[in-house]
């Protein structure tokens, strides 16, 4: 659990904005995002300070999204929102088309990028730009903290292990990064991803759609390997590992049995 509270202790620490931006689920509203948006950016410029604004996602039900795309286009000089097809809550679209229409707006200033000039605002907590003092009469667009970020990378694993193994010795080390990687393994099947590379890359790798609220199979899955495997530790590696069986019979009655019956089951819906 250590990278998801890595995560939330970072979003209490730089997870104030100075702008919010909440679109009417009801009336969404392109041109009022891009807008806020723009003089978010002209202020920031204008004051020679840092700025961050929040997009928020728009929710019109439990289980239905209207995602959008902002994109700053820095030799137009303009801001973009291009409204996308609704979604589930696992980010799969609806078979149902766009309801409100893009907007523009125009910038007065130049903007820098360190980071991607395009976001999309799917669901959650929405997306956070920040914006800060660039060049002479212009502004610099900053990467913003988020989920799954360099909490959920391969430095930080090491990082996690290196300490351990500095309180407890090698071998707490070794179970320490194992743990996390375990855990930054388990968070790819779904659609978030991970920043694998941070900080050295700020790309985030795309989970692989696995798991998520449309699909809670594979999610059952994963969650009964992982208790399986917890059962197994907790009670040790001996011939009678868990209720006196072998562990060949552990892990058949345990695994392979339950995963063959979700199988049918996967099977049978698809049919």
């Amino acid at each position: 659990m250590l990278p998801d509270a890595l995560d939330a202790i970072r979003a209490l620490v730089s997870g104030r904005t100075d702008v919010t931006v909440t679109p009417d689920p009801l009336a969404p509203d392109a041109q009022l995002i891009a807008n806020a948006l723009a003089q978010t950016i002209h202020r920031a410029a204008r004051e020679g300070c840092s700025y961050s604004i929040r997009l928020n996602a728009i929710r019109e039900c439990a289980d239905r999204w209207l995602p959008y795309t902002v994109t700053i286009d820095r030799r137009a000089r303009t801001v973009c929102v291009v409204p996308g097809r609704p979604v589930d809550s696992a980010g799969c679209p609806l078979a149902e088309p766009v309801s409100w229409s893009r907007a523009e707006a125009r910038l007065r200033c130049d903007v820098r990028f360190d980071m991607l000039a395009s976001v999309r605002v799917n669901g959650g907590d929405g997306v956070v730009l920040r914006f800060s003092a660039g060049p002479p009469g212009g502004v610099r667009m900053m990467p913003s903290p988020d989920g799954q970020g360099g909490t959920h990378g391969l430095v930080a694993a090491v990082l996690a292990g290196g300490a351990a193994s500095l309180i407890g010795g090698e071998a707490a080390g070794i179970a320490a990064a194992a743990g996390y990687a375990l855990h930054i393994a388990a968070d790819m099947p779904g659609y978030r991803g991970c920043a694998l590379l941070s900080p050295f890359c700020r790309r985030r790798f795309e989970g692989f759609r696995l798991i998520g609220p449309s699909r809670p199979l594979p999610g059952l899955a994963l969650a009964w390997l992982a208790v399986a495997l917890l059962c197994w530790n907790l009670a040790g590696t001996g011939p009678s590992a868990v209720c006196g069986l072998h562990p060949l019979q552990y892990w058949g009655y345990a695994v392979a049995l339950p995963f063959a019956a979700i199988l049918l089951v996967v099977r049978a819906d698809a049919v």
